[in-house]
């Protein structure tokens, strides 16, 4: 039986016989090694474990609002925290629920008269007003969003800004420069992102607020 004619012809020549393959000079891919490697890009990692964290922030500044369901004047300031970050955006459902069961507690009756109970017989702002300065700040800071014909209010402003003035200079910050902004600046009349830059850094400098929800608040938002 004859050999194929390949097979003898390479054993003529002394080659093995096993088929010799070239390699191509071929140009590289224009697409790269993009359908090759499946790697995820680095920035991507990044970005999913940022909203993780920011989930997880949310989260636990939601359970510190609805724990203080039972203090509402701590939920309060929580709320008006959130707000001054530019955070509340988060909350509004249970904001909004908050400041509902806050008010129906109240009696949910509000007339003008209520504001007069700020002042003495004489007709005058009460004196006790004058120690508690940051209710007297709040107070200054609700006397802007006065209508025309609140006289009452109008007077409130007089009143609140002359004494916030006259004590300034003898504050510490951070309430020194929070009041001394405030004169210059009406939180009700400013931008809010930029009321809520200057309010970062008065917030983290406040040591009367819980250590840890202040960083929790404080990274939360998006200015920080």
């Amino acid at each position: 039986m004859s050999l194929p004619v390949s097979s003898v012809a390479l054993s003529q020549n002394g080659e093995s016989s096993d088929a010799i393959r070239r390699t191509a000079n071929f140009k590289p891919s224009i697409w790269g090694d993009r359908f090759v490697n499946n790697n995820i890009p680095e920035e991507q990692v990044i970005h999913v474990s940022k909203v993780r964290e920011v989930e997880e922030l949310i989260a636990e500044v939601r359970r510190e609002l609805l724990a203080s369901a039972d203090q509402p004047s701590k939920q309060l300031n929580i709320i008006d925290v959130l707000q001054r970050l530019g955070v509340a955006y988060h909350f509004e459902r249970h904001i909004g629920e908050a400041l509902e069961r806050i008010y129906a507690s109240s009696g949910a009756i509000h007339d003008d008269n209520d504001l007069y109970n700020f002042k003495d017989e004489k007709g005058q702002f009460k004196a006790s007003l004058r120690a508690n300065i940051p209710g007297l700040l709040a107070f200054y800071e609700a006397t802007h969003l006065r209508v025309h014909g609140e006289e009452i209010l109008d007077e409130a402003l007089s009143f609140t800004t002359t004494q916030l003035e006259s004590v300034k200079s003898n504050l510490r910050n951070p309430l020194a420069t929070q009041v001394t902004h405030a004169l210059n600046q009406s939180l009700h009349k400013g931008i809010p992102r930029l009321e809520s830059r200057v309010f970062i850094t008065l917030y983290q400098e406040d040591t009367s607020h819980n250590k840890a929800l202040r960083s929790q608040l404080r990274s939360l938002s998006p200015l920080a």
